[in-house]
């Protein structure tokens, strides 16, 4: 590889010959930026040269970040689900694109993106001005450099500046653990739905004595429950993509499980499907045939993830108890678990998690009681009808 400077007016630049074009053959050129002096455009043309041997050289180009990551997510769209492809093009566009889409992408630098994420620690939120979670910030970061990584491998730039970018600390007490219900407000709640005659209480059931995700409980469909051996075959949800409800396949393929009901659900799913048929006969032509789901509106159309979210939300407040997110019904199962003394390995395998690691991340407040409790009961099993000292 040859490199060479030259004065052009007042400037001074530096030209690398590259190698020539495979398939034209042609000369391949890179000019780099101009320099005040000549020592600085020889020091850019050894660093240049050397770059290229390490083969870390990429030749410049006036691509801004905003450009490539437009054309990032819509070359992306077939190695992502539709839902998560939808959550990743929001979360770039909205915190990454509009706040530092206009640097060029060679000009990216480790320090832009630590910028980015304090910003958006204190104010990220388009909304309300507040700031983002950290896991909201982690999963930007998450996305961003996945996006570099193959702008790295595709040598528009020599280096990934996600890799070492720093993301704000989180210094809430992770002990603490969820927000979640105590077990007088989750039965305040079921029995008041069940007073009410509310035709979600099968479904906040479902949710309560199984901690299934969401959209896993959407996406059942009768062939896929066992009412005799009480058994339940997980391998579709309901998510939304901008806002749609859409089929799709499991978060991940861990969360593909069969998992066991309790007797008290199996009793429920029971009546709701004598309820179901019972409908169909005396509605003939009403009942949507499309799908053959076990949650549904009373016509057996699909029910849609954000409308059962606001739908809980709603009767949380009707009957007086305090607001707290769908998904905590899921961290309320497995705090339970824990506390009964289920091992960290059926909770993972039961709640569909892809590692052990997870779990006793998520669970750690839960786990370190069961560590206090054990350590009480292990001493006292030490020095059973002995007397120390």
């Amino acid at each position: 590889m040859k490199g060479s400077v030259i004065k052009k007016g007042t400037k001074w630049y530096v030209i690398v010959e590259l190698m020539r074009d495979p398939i034209t053959n042609k000369r391949n050129r890179s000019w780099s930026k101009g320099f005040d002096t000549k020592r600085e455009a020889e020091s850019a043309r050894i660093e240049m040269l050397n770059q290229i041997q390490r083969n870390e050289f990429s030749k410049p180009s006036s691509l801004s970040l905003k450009e490539f990551l437009i054309d990032w997510l819509e070359n992306s769209q077939t190695q992502y689900k539709p839902g998560t492809h939808s959550v990743m093009s929001r979360h770039l566009k909205n915190h990454v694109i509009n706040k530092i889409g206009s640097v060029k992408l060679q000009e990216l630098r480790t320090a832009h993106l630590n910028k980015l994420y304090k910003e958006l620690s204190l104010n990220g939120n388009l909304t309300s001005g507040e700031g983002l979670s950290i896991k909201t910030i982690k999963g930007v970061h998450a996305y961003l450099r996945k996006a570099l990584s193959d702008a790295e491998k595709w040598d528009f730039i020599s280096k990934n500046p996600a890799s070492n970018a720093e993301i704000p600390k989180d210094f809430e007490i992770k002990s603490a653990g969820h927000s979640i219900w105590t077990n007088d407000e989750l039965t305040t709640f079921l029995n008041t739905s069940r007073q009410a005659d509310d035709k979600y209480f099968p479904l906040w059931f479902f949710y309560a004595t199984t901690g299934v995700r969401r959209g896993e409980a959407l996406g059942l469909e009768w062939k896929d429950i066992d009412l005799i051996k009480g058994k339940c075959n997980i391998r579709q949800t309901i998510g939304c993509v901008d806002h749609k409800a859409v089929f799709q396949t499991p978060k991940t393929k861990s969360s593909r499980r069969t998992i066991a009901l309790p007797s008290v659900l199996v009793i429920e799913l029971k009546k709701l499907k004598k309820r179901q048929i019972a409908f169909r006969l005396q509605y003939p032509g009403l009942w949507n045939e499309e799908y053959d789901l076990v949650f549904t509106h009373e016509d057996g159309r699909m029910l849609h993830p954000e409308r059962v979210f606001k739908e809980f939300q709603r009767r949380s407040t009707r009957y007086g108890v305090k607001l707290t997110t769908l998904h905590s019904l899921r961290h309320g199962w497995a705090t339970n678990a824990g506390r009964s003394g289920v091992s960290p390995n059926v909770m993972k395998e039961h709640l569909g998690h892809s590692s052990i690691t997870i779990t006793m991340d998520t669970y750690s407040h839960v786990l370190a009681e069961q560590d206090e409790a054990a350590a009480e009961l292990v001493t006292d099993a030490i020095f059973a009808n002995q007397q120390l000292g």
